[in-house]
């Protein structure tokens, strides 16, 4: 058995669109795994990428999050799919051997697989609520004055108008694009009030603000976050913009969640969980190497 992991760099991508490159291992009857080749990922086309997998005679493809257009394609092929996944390439191939990989599910992903064909989504009608799915995604829940229905294409719900999830991927921002801690010019930090004696704020998607510090000049600015504070749902991922659109390619927070995670990767930007103090002292230990990149979210939905 051909397991392919869709990976960027040494982990699961949080986005199988975004993924670097296909690791293969090769799964035998006693559990045993060993590397089978991988595959360099230059087009980002769907079709291209469920093509490349099935040259390579995948039978399962473990990944982070995946829009429904791309799952439907890789499972109309015949593949198997374990979707909403995050972890380092170990962590995931020691899951595989002891069969837990549910362990690493993304915090807050209520789109696990609960068995063949099943999901559970967010719902539509006119109040905030959730509907389930079975087969090909279509289900009924309650949810504010109306009736709940899903469908399979939405799997990352963002805010369309007040009570509505629109079902759709974040919006886009910039390529991602790999590099350096060194080389990123500027970096957010999400701060209680403006200057670099401010206390880091330990949300993101309801920072008070961010201040964006230009790692090059030493300069550093304030962007106010409080249109997101109040927020039902989205804050997340509208300050992962609100970030993106100042360039900083870095991010240092106390929390983050799933939706924020993605939309930050999405956009190349990195980022890094503090431990608390002010942002001076959290900018000190990123400039040390002391934080570490952070491989997924740590906490679930609506932080």
């Amino acid at each position: 058995m051909i397991i392919c992991l869709a990976c960027y760099q040494d982990r699961l991508a949080s986005v199988f669109e975004n993924a670097s490159e296909f690791r293969l291992y090769r799964l035998d009857d006693e559990n045993n795994i060993t590397p089978a080749g991988h595959v360099s990922l230059p087009s980002k086309d769907p079709t291209d990428r469920t093509s490349a997998i099935l040259a390579c005679g995948v039978h399962l493809v473990i990944c982070g999050g995946v829009c429904g257009g791309v799952r439907h394609s890789l499972e109309a092929a015949g593949l198997e799919l374990r979707p909403w996944l995050r972890g380092r390439v170990d962590e995931v191939l020691a899951a595989v051997r002891q069969n837990t990989l549910e362990q690493l599910t993304m915090p807050g992903c209520r789109c696990r697989r609960n068995g063949a064909g099943q999901d559970c989504g967010p719902g539509r009608g006119n109040g905030p609520g959730r509907g389930y799915g079975r087969g090909h995604g279509l289900g009924h829940g309650p949810q504010g004055p109306g009736a709940g229905r899903r469908s399979r294409s939405a799997v990352i719900p963002t805010m369309g108008t007040a009570g509505t999830c629109c079902g759709q991927m974040p919006a886009p921002m910039p390529e991602q694009q790999t590099f350096n801690q060194g080389e990123t010019m500027k970096i957010a930090i999400s701060c209680e009030g403006p200057g670099l004696e401010s206390k880091l704020d330990p949300r993101f998607g309801r920072a008070a603000g961010f201040l964006i510090y230009d790692l090059e000049t030493g300069a550093d600015e304030y962007v106010n976050n409080e249109q997101n504070l109040s927020l039902p749902q989205g804050a997340g991922i509208q300050s992962a913009q609100t970030v993106g659109a100042t360039g900083a390619k870095a991010v240092i927070t106390g929390h983050m969640g799933p939706k924020a995670f993605m939309a930050l990767e999405k956009g190349g930007i990195q980022v890094f969980l503090g431990q608390g103090g002010t942002a001076a002292e959290n900018l000190e230990a990123y400039k040390a190497g002391k934080l570490a990149p952070a491989d997924g979210p740590d906490k679930e939905g609506h932080w």
